[in-house]
């Protein structure tokens, strides 16, 4: 486990980021030091660097600091000192007058709730999925269930299309408010179209995810969707030696397959945490489950026109205005 205050801006791009860290011994107090009241800090599972949600997560502090005039720190590698060195960055930093604590990542839930009963003055959040204590934790999520209606429809307004398959992750509530509204969309636009539902049970488990993408090719599917982040390009690689249309949840796979990728879905979690900041900046952190979605930028969806025909594609395109201003309900049974 290091910790790492940040001496240098965050503000550089992300390969800046890595750079300064590098070149700095781990064992070295840094921060960055602004002239505000406002201190934001974060905890990573893992290394800074390691892998696309902690660097997700460091570009959103960079943002907090960058736009928030926030003085920030960090400490990443945070799974390799469990369980002891969780409750003690927490004490730190809560005792360091950090008035902002975020966990990225729900495994933190257990330790982050007991830190704020020590120091009910501090705001702690994780970015995940829970109700809160309704004073000081709280967490930060999205609406998952947006993507899913329109990734659904996507493939359900495909009519050469007869039997998809849902290859996802874990049984996360964002996963299956994700998995439903997708239901709900193919049960609108295709009712008579067939759903396989493969689980893998994690985000990177790359050998199941494969070995399930087979399984569901295996069971006759001719469209696709994933929503297994890290698991997402192994999964895509297998659907293009088989020509599957997809549709995708996670990180931008679309260079993977331009000419199969019907739709994708991304997840802005650097605007996520910036939101739950901002929050918290103007007193009105309150503990609970925030949700943030496509008209808070949160969430993209991003149809590849090419690959749509021009009735599916305006029809896709009305309904995600639909859904951005409030008109439609999408986890409501039609």
């Amino acid at each position: 486990m290091k910790r790492r205050d940040l001496l240098y801006g965050l503000g550089a791009a992300g390969s800046a980021i890595v750079l300064n860290n590098c070149a700095l011994a781990p064992s070295t107090p840094q921060r960055s030091r602004r002239a505000a009241l406002f201190k934001v800090a974060m905890l990573l599972p893992r290394g800074a660097d390691s892998d696309d949600w902690c660097r997700e997560g460091m570009t959103g502090l960079g943002r907090i600091e960058r736009e928030l005039n926030a003085e920030i720190a960090y400490t990443d590698d945070i799974n390799k000192g469990l369980p002891a060195s969780l409750p003690q960055a927490l004490d730190r930093y809560a005792k360091e007058g950090f008035g902002f604590i975020i966990g990225h990542s729900g495994t933190f839930r257990d330790d982050m709730i007991k830190a704020a009963v020590r120091y009910p003055r501090t705001r702690f959040a994780i970015v995940a999925s829970d109700s809160g204590n309704n004073r000081n934790f709280g967490a930060l999520g999205y609406r998952n269930s947006e993507l899913g209606y329109l990734l659904g429809a996507t493939l359900a307004l495909q009519p050469k299309l007869q039997h998809i398959g849902l290859i996802t992750s874990l049984p996360t509530p964002p996963i299956k408010q994700f998995n439903l509204a997708f239901q709900n969309a193919l049960r609108r636009f295709a009712p008579d179209r067939k759903l396989s539902i493969e689980w893998v049970g994690s985000f990177d488990d790359e050998p199941k995810a494969i070995a399930l993408t087979q399984k569901l090719i295996g069971a006759g599917i001719d469209g696709l969707a994933m929503n297994c982040w890290t698991n997402n390009p192994a999964i895509v690689n297998v659907a293009v030696d088989r020509q599957l249309p997809m549709v995708v949840l996670g990180p931008d796979s679309r260079k993977l397959a331009p000419n199969l990728i019907l739709a994708s879905g991304l997840i802005h979690v650097p605007e996520l945490i910036l939101h739950g900041a901002r929050l918290a900046q103007r007193g009105r952190w309150e503990g609970r489950q925030y949700l943030f979605g496509l008209s808070e930028r949160v969430l993209e969806f991003i149809p590849t026109i090419g690959n749509l025909n021009p009735e599916s594609q305006k029809e896709i395109v009305d309904l995600h205005d639909q859904i951005r201003s409030g008109r439609l309900e999408v986890l409501e049974e039609r």
